[in-house]
């Protein structure tokens, strides 16, 4: 994988800071930067014309992933998401199929983020979102 920008949105800090690890283990170039609450990560976004790929953690307090991708999509986002969790349900993975976005089990593993986003049709054109 070539550098690429990241936004890790997890309200737990050390699992946050685990992903963020991760991505710049496999490539230091990366830029990562790590949020963990929903309107700060939203707030961010609307300003930023960066081609950011998100990864979102499904269990949160103030908004859970579903709803999260759910108003990130609402919001005429184009940039690519892939749901993160540590459940195993198959049925997750449908349903963030279903919805356009990628879909990871904790802890990261970098081959499987590397298929993943080889999934995912990196460089969407971007409409300024």
């Amino acid at each position: 994988m070539s550098q690429s920008k990241f936004i890790v949105l997890d309200d737990d800090y050390i699992s946050g800071y685990l992903t963020t690890e991760i991505l710049l283990d496999h490539d230091p170039e990366n830029e990562v930067l790590l949020f963990n609450n929903v309107a700060s990560c939203f707030e961010f976004i609307e300003k930023c014309d960066d081609d950011y790929i998100v990864l979102a953690d499904i269990n949160m307090p103030d908004i859970n992933g579903w709803e999260f991708l759910k108003d990130f999509r609402e919001r005429g986002f184009r940039k690519n998401i892939i749901l993160l969790t540590a459940s195993i349900n198959e049925d997750d993975l449908v349903r963030a199929r279903k919805n356009g976005a990628g879909f990871l089990n904790k802890p990261l593993v970098v081959g499987e983020l590397m298929n993943e986003l080889n999934e995912l049709t990196i460089g969407v054109e971007n409409d300024g979102k």
